[in-house]
């Protein structure tokens, strides 16, 4: 996280070459330290550490400069000085907005006077109903793109700048007539093949009776789709305090992994049916966390729930601290905008004090007296998680 941050604020020079020659040291030293004839004394095992701990930081680095620097790549769709039309192709589900929907959509190609040439970048999309529009079509867009301006409301949620951390800085306002169908992707990628997945389970739902509020909460409560959540729903949560279980989190996660736990209780009798049930506990666990659309909190839960289990497959004693920094590490190598996401940080705040403070204050109960006990455990977990979070929620809110 050091290398992401430091990589996003300044300009690293040929952070790729050090990322090759530090990656090689850290396979050379590892490679002494673990040969059978012992190449490399006792005394000097801590060297392998400090040569891998670099390895990451400059990995970090060459993330949190590309994440900076996705504007300025040479193909970027803002680049293309003389285009006419735009290539859009719609992968994400939208957002139900009162106006209509907002997308965020991939830019793949743009139309200039002499052809069609291929370009990147992701841009935010408005659309009314009545464009028709739906996920995994491309349109070509004759509208040019406009760059997002910053809100000049201090105070309040500044969207482009949160849409910046994204990688995102140019918007579309598409009407009727401002663009035209081309022919969809055939070969949708697997993230877009879950959101499909989920929109037949919600038709689901409507074919099973649920309408109006009732499947809306539903949607919320077991898929994460929040947008058909009135306000007045909303407004009646949050006074409760219970507005949290309307968006999926690692609580979904965890309960979805104990009940395929319960469910394949039965391969547990064996040695090699108990390995059997944590592999297929993993593959559910990342299905459930695809098909609710991978909010941070889901994938930060799945990932160290995946370094877990994958330590107990090959024998081997899990680190939570571990593998709750390597799961930060794959994370962010899949997504390098993932660590400027609030939610991605409070999540792992929120993890890393319950770890860190958890044990103290719990030992520090009423012992003797199981009801108290528990309740004091209950509130440790909060207090704990509080105490890691609170400084992050007075800083962006």
């Amino acid at each position: 996280m050091i290398g992401w941050w430091m990589g996003g604020r300044f300009n690293p020079p040929d952070t790729i070459y050090l990322l090759v020659a530090t990656a090689a040291a850290s396979f050379i030293m590892l490679l002494l330290a673990y040969h059978p004839r012992g190449w490399l004394s006792y005394g000097f095992r801590w060297i392998p550490g400090v040569v891998i701990t670099g390895t990451l930081i400059v990995s970090g680095l060459q993330l949190g400069h590309n994440h900076r620097a996705l504007p300025d790549r040479p193909f970027h769709f803002s680049k293309e000085h003389y285009a006419r039309a735009w290539l859009l192709h719609f992968a994400e589900p939208p957002r139900v907005t009162a106006s209509g929907k907002r997308w965020i959509a991939d830019v793949i190609g743009v139309g200039r006077p002499e052809g069609i040439g291929r370009c990147n970048g992701r841009i935010v999309v408005y659309t009314p109903d009545s464009t028709g529009i739906s996920l995994n079509d491309r349109v070509w867009s004759f509208i040019p793109p406009k760059q997002l301006k910053r809100l000049p409301f201090p105070g309040t949620f500044d969207f482009p700048a949160w849409l910046a951390t994204r990688g995102i800085f140019h918007e579309m306002r598409l009407s009727q007539g401002d663009f035209g169908f081309t022919s969809p992707d055939p070969a949708p990628g697997i993230s877009l093949r879950f959101h499909r997945w989920r929109e037949r389970l919600l038709a689901i739902y409507r074919d099973a009776g649920l309408h109006d509020g009732p499947w809306a909460v539903m949607s919320a409560l077991v898929l994460g789709y929040d947008d058909a959540v009135d306000s007045e729903v909303m407004q009646a949560f949050s006074a409760t305090g219970t507005l949290h279980v309307l968006s999926v989190s690692g609580l979904h996660v965890g309960l979805v992994y104990g009940a395929i736990r319960l469910l394949l209780g039965f391969l547990s009798r064996r040695s090699t049916g108990k390995r059997v049930q944590q592999f297929l506990s993993l593959l559910f666990i990342w299905i459930y966390a695809l098909l609710t659309g991978g909010s941070p909190a889901v994938l930060r839960a799945a990932a160290m729930l995946s370094l877990v289990l994958g330590s107990t497959l090959i024998n081997r004693p899990a680190a939570v601290w571990n593998s709750l920094a390597a799961s930060i590490y794959f994370l962010t190598v899949a997504d390098p905008t993932l660590p400027a996401d609030v939610g991605f940080q409070l999540s792992y705040a929120a993890v890393a004090g319950i770890l860190a403070f958890y044990p103290w204050l719990r030992e520090r109960g009423p012992i003797g007296r199981p009801l108290l006990q528990r309740v004091w455990e209950f509130l440790s977990v909060s207090v704990s998680a509080q105490w890691f979070t609170f400084p992050l929620g007075r800083y962006y809110f």
